[in-house]
């Protein structure tokens, strides 16, 4: 008898992990299908490129401006750290040119976020189509395409 309490158990831990590799399944094609779309392949390009002239346009403007920006790596650091909102305040440009640069980077890095969160959002609340129902569709397009071919004879 505990024996079959036991393998029972064991049976009950099998099939847990199988409901997780089953839930880290359906994530990773819901991940490859956000990022593999034009936008997640736009947003791995785009963005760097943002941050990366956002930090030399500032590194260039502050580093004779008396500030805390003296090396690209500073520029880079507070490039990063405004794009993705965090902006811990220990460096921050002190010039105009700088601060007009940085009010870009904020809306660039709240606008990626948003589109990162909306495609979030799109994925989990779109109904995907069952190839039963595509099937189906596909059958009434060729329907209606053969009635018309039938109209115009």
């Amino acid at each position: 008898m505990p024996t079959r309490i036991l393998r029972s158990a064991r049976a009950l831990r099998v099939l847990r992990a199988a409901r997780v590799i089953v839930y880290a399944t359906r994530s990773w094609h819901t991940v490859v299908r956000l990022w593999g779309g034009l936008v997640g392949k736009t947003l791995v390009v785009v963005i760097p490129a943002i941050v990366a002239a956002g930090a030399g346009g500032v590194w260039i403007v502050e580093k004779d401006g008396n500030g805390a920006i003296d090396s690209y790596g500073d520029a880079a650091w507070w490039a990063i750290t405004t794009v993705t909102t965090v902006g811990y305040g220990d460096i921050a440009p002190v010039t105009v040119a700088g601060r007009l640069i940085a009010a870009v980077l904020m809306v660039t890095g709240i606008a990626a976020f948003g589109v990162v969160t909306a495609n979030i959002a799109g994925a989990m609340t779109t109904k995907r189509d069952t190839p039963k129902d595509v099937d189906a569709r596909i059958d009434e397009l060729l329907a209606a395409v053969n009635e018309l071919k039938q109209q115009r004879l």
